[in-house]
């Protein structure tokens, strides 16, 4: 029903606070898991997460807390995983996962490593990879997909490196081999200066959709042919100033500060219920005082201000909306279920901050006609 009407006619679609939910996990838990996924299921629902206090992937009944299950992991050992740098609930009993030097494997249930494969580049030697909520591990039949967004040599490389960068690869764990695939950022993305690399990625059927942190564009793969169908620049009104670092930052505190600053796009999901997707957003703030790295880091997690863009299907703009200040959790710990948008409401500088609970803001999409 959101996507019918004339996409020219933009912010008709509001997003609206539904209610509050809170969780109190019977575990030791850090309340915004970097990894964290929603199991919706005829016999209940679920938080997946990777839990870093006890280095466990876990299951946690969403109604009460209670530990569903555990998964064990072995970091020692050449069948260890060691360098484990992220991971993605893809089936029933699978869980693939990315290591720092660079390689991709599968581990069940009993944290028993099934496989690893080393993902290697020829073009450009690649030093880390990683799968989260923003670059989560896409399954499509038996091909993995993941993400490489990173330049390896920011500082030393030329502009005309960029075309060398390929952004997608895939592991086809039948024929036990790694592919990359065409897809670089745009000729021009250094044009005004030495933007940083990093994308979020979706998936909406068939197709990838690869959108740039520091760029307006999202393009679009097709798995089928293999190929970038379309590209298309998706603005938001409130992103206008990317950060260039032509030079090493002077300090931490120099790098961390023009992060805060300046804009920059955040994730994209895809809402499968609503057939639409979020573009997260961060717009650039000034800082009041001089501080800490600790404060400066804790800012970075938990910001202020953050939005949200609402798109059809055809990546037509339905819509912008601003959360209040210190509303949500800006880093991680948000996920689709079937009533709407989950965002953690533990914002470091949000009054009612806590690292015991989960808190959950519900959110849901609703048309103008039906407001007034």
């Amino acid at each position: 029903m959101f996507c019918c009407k004339n996409p020219e006619k933009e912010n008709h679609i509001k997003l609206i606070k539904v209610k509050e939910i809170e969780l109190n996990p019977h575990e030791l838990v850090f309340g915004n898991p970097s990894i964290v996924q929603l199991i919706e299921s005829d016999s209940g629902k679920y938080l997946f997460l990777y839990n870093h206090l006890v280095k466990k992937f876990q299951f946690l009944d969403f109604s009460n807390g209670d530990l569903v299950r555990e998964v064990p992991l072995d970091f020692d050992g050449p069948h260890g995983v060691g360098g484990l740098s992220g991971g993605t609930l893809t089936g029933k009993d699978s869980i693939w996962i990315t290591f720092s030097s660079p390689a991709i494997g599968l581990i069940n249930f009993d944290g028993k490593v099934l496989l690893k494969k080393k993902v290697e580049n020829t073009t450009i030697p690649i030093t880390f990879l990683t799968s989260d909520l923003q670059r989560p591990l896409i399954q499509s039949k038996h091909k993995i997909f993941g993400l490489q967004p990173y330049f390896m040599n920011h500082h030393g490389m030329d502009p005309k490196d960029i075309e060398k960068h390929q952004l997608l690869y895939s592991y086809d764990f039948i024929k036990d081999e790694i592919d990359w695939y065409d897809v670089f950022y745009p000729d021009d993305y250094w044009r005004n200066g030495k933007k940083m690399s990093d994308l979020t990625w979706t998936q909406r059927g068939n197709k990838l959709y690869l959108a740039s942190i520091f760029d307006h564009q999202i393009q679009v793969f097709d798995i089928s042919s293999r190929k970038v169908i379309e590209t298309k620049e998706v603005r938001s009104r409130y992103i206008r100033r990317f950060d260039c670092v032509n030079e090493i930052p002077s300090g931490v505190n120099q790098g961390l500060i023009n992060r805060l600053t300046f804009d920059k796009y955040a994730v994209l999901i895809y809402d499968p219920f609503r057939d639409v997707f979020y573009r997260f957003f961060h717009p650039g703030f000034e800082l009041d005082d001089e501080e800490s790295v600790e404060v400066l880091r804790t800012l970075n997690w938990s910001r202020p201000t953050m939005g949200v863009m609402i798109l059809d299907k055809d990546l037509n703009i339905l819509g912008e909306h601003l959360f209040e200040k210190n509303e949500v959790y800006t880093f991680s710990n948000y996920f689709i279920g079937e009533d709407g948008l989950y965002l953690s409401a533990n914002n470091h500088f949000e009054r009612d901050y806590t690292d015991d609970v989960f808190r959950y803001v519900l959110f849901n999409l609703v048309d103008d006609e039906q407001i007034n």
